[in-house]
């Protein structure tokens, strides 16, 4: 997976809290790559219309793409083939929209059970 972003970030203000609370606004997009065919394909874009894109945490761990949204405190996978979306949790700890602390990345799948970094319950 290969990651496009067209982000931009608000002019500087002075105020160092207030900047470095600043969200961007635009997308970000997902490309896969075929390296046998050259072909691209857009997988997933995201758009600061929807999302807050610093609190998305994505991960691509044993072939199985993850989101992470700590938003809404929801872990969802994305099948490559058809796009669909399916929920594997809603009750992540969540983030208020300006907290950057922490990430919630899943790291690895031990059996079935997925090991995050930096989660804090």
């Amino acid at each position: 997976m290969f990651s496009q972003s067209d982000v931009t970030y608000p002019e500087p203000t002075g105020d160092l809290t207030a900047d470095a609370l600043a969200s961007p606004t635009g997308t970000t997009t997902h490309w896969l790559f075929d390296p046998y065919t050259g072909e691209w394909k857009v997988f997933q874009t995201y758009s600061s219309d929807e999302w807050n894109l610093d609190l998305l945490d994505i991960r691509i761990v044993d072939g199985q793409y993850y989101v992470v949204d700590r938003t809404t405190g929801t872990l969802y996978t994305v099948d490559p083939t058809t796009g669909e979306k399916r929920e594997i949790t809603n009750q992540l700890p969540t983030a208020d929209r300006n907290d950057y602390s922490a990430h919630y990345w899943v790291a690895a799948k031990l059996n079935d059970w997925l090991v995050f970094d930096d989660l804090v319950l």
